[in-house]
């Protein structure tokens, strides 16, 4: 094989290489973005369910501050 035929066949090689980088790269942004939007519908999903619990939650809390209260009382007249 002659030099010229082996920095050829060097250039093939070096080319093929920066097209499977290039692949890669372009890989990996398929990939974050996927990984970004499942990242904002969770986050959407996540501030529904606060914004549900804030709405039904309050029931909770007064449901909880009346039994510590009941609780205090029996305890002081215990």
């Amino acid at each position: 094989m002659s030099d010229r035929d082996w920095l050829t066949f060097l250039d093939d090689r070096v080319e093929l290489i920066f097209e499977l980088i290039d692949q890669a790269e372009r890989n990996r942004g398929a990939q974050r973005e996927d990984i970004n939007e499942r990242l904002a519908a969770q986050r959407h999903d996540l501030r529904g369910e606060i914004q549900r619990a804030t709405r039904e939650g309050w029931q909770l809390i007064v449901a909880g501050l009346a039994w510590s209260l009941a609780g205090t009382v029996i305890g002081i007249f215990g």
